[in-house]
């Protein structure tokens, strides 16, 4: 899946747990100033997304990562592929 599909597949997945439809692009900001998700919400996403991608995160990975734009999700799914 390219990055672009990625960045459209977290927004399908936000929009369907109540998020509106933004763009999304690499620099959107996960928290403040961008998609103002809460932490549940992130780790909702983070689940929806293996489920959807049959692809299981590595929790190490996800406790040391840091979530700050839409290109830090679009590089776990990168590493976890």
């Amino acid at each position: 899946m390219n990055d672009q599909n990625l960045r459209q597949l977290i927004m399908d997945v936000l929009v369907a747990e109540g998020h509106e439809d933004d763009d999304v692009t690499s620099e959107t900001a996960l928290a403040e100033g961008g998609l103002e998700l809460t932490s549940l919400e992130l780790v909702r996403l983070l689940v929806s997304l293996e489920e959807r991608l049959g692809v299981e995160f590595d929790d190490a990975t996800i406790m040391n990562a840091h979530f700050g734009t839409v290109d830090d999700i679009v590089a776990l799914v990168a590493q976890s592929a």
